[in-house]
């Protein structure tokens, strides 16, 4: 009911307050949450809809490194969106100063528990991945080890965090309230140290399910360096009792853009055998979708990604009537691609090279003929059909006719 006007002069009759924001109850509140203190200014103006309200406002958000500029809308009485991240907040010790500013406390919440973080934003593979949950409102970070990056990333992604996996003194508050990562580690034997002091980290600050990106090991007797290495991360992450899901991609197309150099319209193979590959943005999009679907949808399991298996010859063959341009095979020996790949301006340093040595030659000699075969969970994961080298070739066409010219 109004109150009565008979206690003022020449009123207009009060409508109801509004009834306070209740203050969430800690039942409520997912156990994994970030606070930030936020400046509200209310543009547009409440109204009623029954016992629901609805408030527009724009936000100049002061936690860094969120962008700075966000529309907000509140749902209910209590969780505000942050439109383009997938922030819902639950308000807390509200307070208003003046009439036009609202400053509060709030805790960052996903839709659902999950808080990601995913290493290697800034190469190839961990960008695809951030992209892929992006596109997908997933609440995350990237992490880099380069503190000129962290602005950058954030304003591409909606977060960064501070990591650098040559220093574990790092981890504890790159993972603080996180719940799943998405583990990969550079082309050094240091991905042996990185990924174990990693996983103590994240079994220390309660990370509760990791996606590891290793290495097509379809057979448990793998002797190349580098197949062995990820083999070795994987048990120690078995072991550790977190929840782990392994990723076995086969050779990325992607490669056709950098190791395997189509330069002068030539690809330069490593062994004359074939090789199975899988397209970068296939097992993304995959990691993504494992990331947030969570352990108790993927835990314990392996995945593999090898759509399209093809000699020399059938890639070259395929390359060219994908893009218009003549592409020839050229097959050299396995110990091509270790002097290729110690190049000043490679990735790879001498032993991880000596793994890609290891591997052609062991795909060659018969004992890792395992690599030329198919072995693909991408529909399983993704409910589509996998990229095969003619569609990926043509996604990439003007990428690749620039290497062949």
């Amino acid at each position: 009911m109004r109150r009565s006007e008979t206690d003022g002069v020449g009123r207009r009759p009060l409508e109801p307050r509004e009834p306070p924001i209740p203050k969430p109850q800690r039942a409520e509140l997912l156990p994994k949450v970030a606070t930030a203190s936020l400046s509200l200014r209310q543009v547009g103006d409440r109204k009623r809809r029954g016992r629901s309200s609805v408030t527009r406002i724009a936000a100049r958000l002061c936690m860094w490194p969120l962008p700075v500029c966000e529309s907000i809308r509140s749902v209910g009485l209590e969780v505000y969106e942050v439109a383009g991240l997938s922030s819902p907040m639950m308000l807390k010790n509200l307070t208003i100063q003046g009439p036009s500013t609202i400053h509060y406390k709030a805790e960052f919440q996903m839709n659902s528990s999950s808080n990601l973080l995913v290493l290697g934003a800034t190469g190839q593979v961990g960008k695809l991945v951030a992209k892929s949950l992006r596109k997908s409102a997933a609440n995350f970070s990237v992490g880099t080890r380069r503190a000129a990056n962290l602005q950058e990333l954030a304003d591409q992604f909606g977060a960064s965090r501070f990591i650098d996996l040559d220093d574990p003194r790092t981890f504890d508050k790159a993972l603080k309230g996180i719940t799943g990562l998405f583990l990969l580690t550079g082309y050094t034997v240091d991905m042996l140290v990185q990924s174990k002091s990693l996983i103590d980290a994240a079994k220390r600050n309660g990370v509760n399910h990791i996606v590891h990106l290793g290495a097509f090991t379809r057979d448990h007797d793998a002797y190349a360096t580098v197949f062995a290495w990820h083999q070795m991360i994987e048990a120690y992450l078995r072991d550790s009792g977190i929840a782990w899901t392994n990723l076995h991609p086969n050779m990325f197309m992607q490669s056709f853009l950098s190791v395997w150099s189509i330069k002068g319209g030539t690809y330069s193979a490593y062994t004359s055998k074939p090789i199975g590959f899988t397209a970068l943005e296939d097992v993304a999009e995959a990691a993504a979708t494992i990331l947030m679907e969570g352990p108790e949808k993927h835990s314990g399991r392996d995945y593999w990604f090898s759509a399209d298996v093809l000699t020399p010859l059938q890639v070259a063959e395929t390359l060219t009537a994908a893009i218009g341009h003549k592409i020839t095979a050229e097959v050299r020996k396995a110990e091509g691609f270790q002097s290729d790949a110690v190049q000043p301006d490679s990735a790879f340093e001498p032993a991880y090279a000596k793994g890609g040595f290891e591997l052609f030659d062991q795909v060659e000699d018969g004992r890792m003929a395992y690599v030329g075969s198919v072995a693909d969970d991408t529909k399983k994961l993704l409910g589509r059909e996998p990229l095969l080298l003619r569609d990926w070739a043509k996604l990439h066409a003007n990428e690749l006719l620039e290497a062949a010219s």
